[in-house]
C-alpha cells in the first residue's frame, strides 16, 4: 500500500530539451521500499529500489545538501521506526547518512528542511 504522497524532482542535470524527471515512491509495508523511476516525454525508466525495512508513511522530501566538494541532490526518508535517513536519489539509493529520534518514536509526519536542518514530529504521546 501506498500512504506517502510521491515527490517528483526535475533532473537538472539532463541536457535534453525535453525536461526529465526522477519520480521517488515509498510504500508503507514491512519492507519500506522505496522506488525510483526516471520520467522523460519519450518513457518510463525504473532506476532502483530498496527496502528500508520499516513502513513509510510520510512523504519523501527533496534536499540538496551542500558541502565544500559541490551540491548533492538527496531525499529525506522519515519511517514509523523513527528513523530519518538521506539517500541519494541520483545513484541506486544509496544512504548518505541515518539518524534516530530519541526513543524510536515512530514518524508519520512529512519532515520538513530550513536550510541544513531537517524538521519532523515524532508519535511520542
Amino acid at each position: 500500500a501506498i500512504h506517502a504522497d510521491p515527490v517528483v524532482i526535475e533532473d537538472s542535470s539532463s541536457e535534453s530539451s525535453n525536461p526529465t524527471f526522477y519520480a521517488i515512491v515509498a510504500s508503507c509495508s514491512w519492507k519500506g521500499k522505496v522506488s525510483c523511476l526516471k520520467i522523460d516525454v519519450n518513457r518510463l525508466t525504473h532506476l532502483w529500489d530498496i527496502d528500508l525495512w520499516t513502513p513509510i508513511y510520510s512523504p519523501p522530501q527533496h534536499i540538496d545538501i551542500e558541502s565544500t566538494n559541490g551540491v548533492f541532490p538527496s531525499l529525506v526518508i522519515c519511517g514509523i521506526d523513527g528513523t530519518v535517513r538521506c539517500l541519494d536519489y541520483t545513484s541506486k539509493g544509496d544512504e548518505r547518512w541515518r539518524a534516530e529520534n530519541s526513543g524510536s518514536r515512530p514518524i508519520f509526519t512529512p519532515c520538513l528542511t530550513l536550510k541544513n536542518l531537517i524538521i519532523f514530529g515524532s508519535y511520542d504521546g
